[in-house]
C-alpha cells in the first residue's frame, strides 16, 4: 500500500470521524495521520493502538447496555475490566455484569463477548 493510498484512507475515516463529535478514536486516527505524514512511524503505530483501544471500549459500552438490569430485589455490577485483555487476545469487546439477590444467597454473572475480527 503506497503512501497516497494510506493517506487518502485515514483522510476519508477522518472525514467521516469529523461529521461525529470528536472523541478518543477520532482524536488518535488524526493523531495517527499527523504522525504517518511527518515520517514518525512509531508514533504512528503508537496512535493506531490507542484508536483500536478507544474502539474496543466503545464497543464494550454498546454490549454492557444489553445486558439486562437487575431484576427488583437482586443488584447489578458491571466488571469494569472485563474487556481490556481482548486487545491482547487479537481483538474484540465484551461486557459482563453480576448479579446478587438481595440476601446474597444467589449469583450469577452475564457474559456479552463480540469477535471483531470476523468478516
Amino acid at each position: 500500500m503506497d503512501f497516497r493510498r494510506i493517506t487518502v484512507t485515514f483522510a476519508l475515516v477522518l472525514g467521516f470521524a469529523g461529521a461525529v463529535q470528536a472523541d478518543a478514536v477520532s482524536d488518535a486516527l488524526k493523531g495517527a495521520l499527523d504522525a504517518y505524514t511527518a515520517g514518525n512511524l512509531a508514533k504512528t503505530s503508537e496512535q493506531m493502538t490507542l484508536a483500536t483501544q478507544a474502539l474496543g471500549a466503545q464497543q464494550s459500552g454498546l454490549l454492557a447496555a444489553l445486558l439486562p438490569a437487575a431484576p427488583a430485589g437482586w443488584t447489578r455490577e458491571d466488571t469494569a475490566d472485563f474487556a481490556k485483555s481482548f486487545g491482547l487476545m487479537g481483538g474484540g469487546a465484551g461486557a459482563e455484569a453480576s448479579y446478587a439477590s438481595a440476601d446474597g444467597s444467589t449469583r450469577f454473572k452475564m457474559s456479552l463477548i463480540a469477535d471483531r475480527s470476523a468478516g
